[in-house]
């Protein structure tokens, strides 16, 4: 049966197929590369769901901060400080003083603001006050952890962690 010739009809069709050439002819073949774009395009796709079920945003509030009696202190307005929790995660950037690696916790949040002049008795001189707080009035935190390779009174970049949220509740809404 194998040199025989092949006839294949379907109804209401135009004719007959009576070889193997004209079957290849209507049959069309998905080259290789179609099938590695489909692949990439299903193992992004699947990277993108990981990402969005296993992964985190995370929502920071930029400062700074100083040692002060051996304790970490900022002052934020009102604005950044209504995001803030006790226990959320403070990185300080000390790279240029060559400390690296320290991470602090929130330890208390004032309900009350402070102005300039309160400032400068929190925090000892004027120009220390004035490298802490941006506006005329804000909120005291104080943050807890090992603060012993941190060099007191000197202005210190930081960044407060103050939400982490997982991308597929974006889209989902919760």
């Amino acid at each position: 049966m194998m040199g025989s010739s092949l006839v294949m009809s379907k109804k209401g069709g135009s004719g007959d197929m009576h070889s193997a050439d004209e079957l290849e002819k209507c049959v069309r073949v998905t080259p290789p590369s179609a099938w590695v774009a489909l692949v990439a395009f299903v193992v992004l796709l699947a990277g993108l769901l990981a990402w969005a079920v296993f992964g985190t945003i995370a929502t920071r509030v930029p400062t700074t901060a100083a040692v002060v009696d051996g304790r970490a202190i900022c002052f934020l307005s009102e604005e950044d400080v209504v995001k803030m929790h006790v226990g959320d995660k403070a990185d300080i950037d000390g790279e240029a003083l060559g400390i690296e690696g320290v991470t602090l916790k929130v330890s208390s949040i004032s309900t009350l603001p402070v102005s300039r002049a309160e400032a400068g008795e929190i925090v000892p001189g004027d120009y220390l006050a004035e490298a802490l707080m941006k506006d005329n009035w804000a909120y005291p935190v104080t943050f807890e952890d090992d603060t012993s390779g941190l060099p007191e009174g000197v202005p210190l970049s930081m960044e407060i962690t103050v939400e982490r949220l997982a991308p597929i509740r974006l889209l989902l809404g919760r």
